[in-house]
């Protein structure tokens, strides 16, 4: 009975609407979920899908995101220095839009999400290096709610036996909601490219910060329960450096989520090697790169990820190792998380243009 009781208080406190949004422990492949102005900011196209199996020995959560990003002009060139053509880089600034779908399901009662998402950013280029990026996003939203799976206190006899015919004391006036959302965000991003192609002195920064639920919508399914969701408020950070003269890069990244009385800090880093680079001007010798690191989400668990990326693909995997309270119920089990990913530019591909010689 206690397994129950609990489990059914975890599912609708995680999934009321003064708790957190559901989202993903591989949050640097998620963009859309964080911070609309991350809307393309580093690819002029990227595709990912992404999954998630959680609680699975508790009839947990299984979430699934398809997400699409694309610059409105990504072959637009700018002038370095007023020279010539042999001067002239890719420009990144611009429009950028983004359109994603999500679905959840969770728990003995069925609760389900349906979202749909539009986003709309602008990077604006202070320097070859530097930028400034905003973004505002729209989305469609449907919850829904299967009371019959639920159990109640008020379900259990005297002698502690759980009888499905006795009344729950619950009144839902809609085991349906359809609601629309907003959110915006401001981003800083940093790059400099490699001096020559072997150096692997590169260096990336992005630091943002986002505010969901602008609207505050109302999410109650019992007519005695008067629910807006909180205002959710995101601040997050990554970097990645190569180490120069190597095929190692060293990445770090770190998320703070802020909703209601509920707050989550993740943090980690990871191990980049690089494996085979891009032919320059053929694309025949594809690149290749490896990605081995661990995150740690505060007082809830530990995250070993991997991923392995080839040319413009990429497929990522970790797995949460429960540390909470949870972990009775679930024995330590927490969650397998994949990402597909298509994208471009190739990330490999020594891309700058440097002035042609003469003697």
């Amino acid at each position: 009975m206690k397994k129950y009781l609990f489990y059914s208080f975890v599912t609708l406190i995680f999934n009321s609407a003064v708790a957190q949004d559901t989202h993903f422990s591989q949050y640097d492949h998620s963009p859309l979920t964080i911070n609309p102005a991350l809307t393309a900011v580093d690819k002029n196209l990227q595709v990912v899908l992404h999954h998630k199996d959680q609680w699975k020995s508790l009839n947990g959560y299984r979430t699934d995101e398809l997400s699409f990003e694309m610059r409105f002009d990504p072959t637009s060139w700018i002038k370095i220095k007023n020279r010539t053509a042999l001067y002239k880089k890719k420009t990144q600034k611009g429009f950028a839009f983004g359109l994603s779908v999500f679905a959840d399901k969770a728990g003995d009662g069925s609760m389900q999400k349906l979202c749909g998402t539009f986003t709309l950013a602008y990077h604006l280029m202070l320097d070859p290096n530097n930028r400034i990026s905003a973004g505002l996003l729209t989305s469609a939203k449907q919850r829904s709610l299967n009371p019959s799976g639920l159990r109640y206190n008020s379900q259990y006899n005297y002698i502690g036996a759980y009888d499905p015919s006795m009344p729950s004391g619950e009144i839902y006036k809609s085991n349906s909601l359809t609601y629309t959302d907003y959110s915006a965000g401001i981003c800083y991003s940093f790059g400099e490219e490699n001096k020559y192609m072997e150096s692997n002195d590169n260096k990336s920064l992005k630091m943002g910060f986002s505010l969901d639920h602008l609207s505050r919508p109302e999410q109650a399914y019992i007519s005695t329960i008067k629910a807006k969701g909180y205002m959710k408020y995101t601040l997050h950070a990554q970097t990645l450096l190569g180490i120069k003269n190597s095929s190692y890069s060293v990445g770090a990244s770190v998320i703070s989520m802020f909703q209601g009385p509920q707050n989550e800090v993740t943090m980690g880093m990871l191990l980049k090697y690089r494996m085979k680079e891009e032919s320059k001007y053929t694309g025949i010798k594809k690149g290749m790169a490896v990605s081995l690191g661990c995150f740690y989400r505060f007082r809830d668990a530990v995250i070993p990820y991997l991923q392995y990326e080839l040319a413009r693909y990429a497929i990522g995997i970790s797995y949460d190792v429960n540390l909470s309270g949870l972990k009775k119920a679930t024995t330590g089990r927490g969650g397998l998380e994949v990402t597909l990913r298509f994208f471009n530019p190739v990330p490999y591909l020594f891309q700058k243009k440097v002035r042609a010689s003469f003697s």
